[in-house]
């Protein structure tokens, strides 16, 4: 299964099935749609997390590789919504 964190809920829900139908269409893999807020504590375990930004791979690596990259997009995305 392929997890797709996204940062805030969709305002449409046809948004969401968009996404879900695009990627139907090159994966054969379910997608799993869920909202950062809900799953921090999840996300921190995971072995790998990719930090998608204007549609590129920008980041990947555990939580604690991500962290110790101050200036990097998921370090600020947890200070962020931490704070």
């Amino acid at each position: 299964m392929t997890r797709l964190l996204l940062r805030k809920p969709f305002a449409s829900y046809s948004l969401e099935a968009w996404l879900r139908n695009s990627y139907a269409r090159v994966s054969s893999t379910p997608l799993r749609v869920d909202y950062w807020r809900r799953l921090y504590l999840e996300v921190r375990r995971a072995d790998r997390i990719g930090v998608l930004h204007g549609g590129r791979l920008a980041e990947c690596g555990s939580h604690a590789e991500l962290m110790r990259r101050p200036s990097g997009l998921y370090a600020k995305l947890v200070k962020t919504q931490l704070a």
